[in-house]
């Protein structure tokens, strides 16, 4: 079956030991992650586990579908005009105060593991439905056929006009949505998102919350509720990183795939602990890029 143009499908074989199976992380990493004035941003691309980063990758116009600076005034297109480079991933201009998230969306990877290794992965994951799906149809000793897609965003403000861009959702397949305007976060303080698949809110499904306290690696694990949304406390002032995977069963276009997945990463920064009151999010229109 003839698959899209725009599909990249790079088969992987696994054969490394098992926790080398499971799929890294790629974030989005703004150096810094907060600007006093306007100014230009060094944007990392990192490859790693747990904010364990292993390597740091540089831009290649292949793998990117989309790469957008979005704004209150919406959504501008930064993929025009690039070509291959060296790491950092880009350096961005935020060339006036407010909210400004930073969307790369990247195309399709396939893969193929041992079965194993794929159960083992799911289980990291927390994929009990899919786990329960594969034994029902008696595939638990099938190799995991997969085909996965990631989005990734990162959130930067700049100075302190607070426009509520940082609220907007991006309109990713699969996207943590912020329902507490990230500009304004601070140690301290709840922060509350809606998990969306295709633009629709994914209830019950693990998401996962990491921090660096002291230079190592905190993860919190949590589940939507019926509606979608998670809140999480935020007790340590820096970086943070949210991220969830969702998987199902392939339907259309598989070319010998089983499952189709779409992983999300979200990074954003934490101020001191009463630096600004929080504030609900009441923008939710999605920003699409202007082509």
């Amino acid at each position: 079956m003839m698959t899209s143009p725009r599909l990249l499908l790079a088969v992987v074989s696994v054969l490394a030991p098992c926790s080398a199976a499971l799929a890294h992380d790629f974030i989005l990493w703004p150096r810094p992650g907060h600007l006093q004035a306007p100014g230009e941003v060094r944007l990392e691309l990192w490859v790693g586990d747990h904010l364990a980063f292993e390597e740091q990758r540089g831009f290649q116009v292949e793998r990117a579908d989309r790469f957008d600076r979005v704004d209150a005034s919406g959504a501008h297109d930064l993929l025009a005009g690039r070509v291959d480079a060296d790491p950092p991933f880009a350096t961005v201009a935020l060339d006036h105060p407010g909210g400004h998230t930073l969307v790369l969306d990247r195309p399709a990877v396939r893969i193929e593991l041992p079965a194993d290794r794929f159960e083992h992965y799911l289980e990291h994951e927390r994929l009990a439905g899919v786990v329960r799906e594969r034994a029902r149809r008696d595939e638990s000793q099938r190799p995991g056929r997969e085909r996965y897609t990631r989005h990734i965003k990162t959130f930067v403000q700049v100075g302190d006009r607070f426009d509520s861009a940082g609220c907007r959702a991006m309109g990713q397949p699969l996207e943590v949505v912020p329902l507490i305007d990230p500009a304004r976060l601070a140690e301290g303080q709840v922060m509350e998102v809606e998990l969306r698949r295709d633009g629709r809110a994914l209830g019950d499904h693990p998401l996962e919350a990491m921090t660096l306290v002291e230079g190592r690696p905190r993860s919190t694990h949590m589940r939507t509720d019926a509606r979608g949304r998670a809140r999480l406390r935020l007790d340590n002032e820096g970086e943070w990183l949210l991220r969830s995977v969702n998987m199902r069963r392939c339907e259309q276009n598989c070319d010998e795939v089983d499952w189709e997945s779409r992983w999300t990463a979200y990074t954003f920064h934490v101020g001191a602990r009463g630096s600004h009151e929080p504030t609900r999010c009441s923008e939710r229109r999605s920003a699409r890029p202007r082509r």
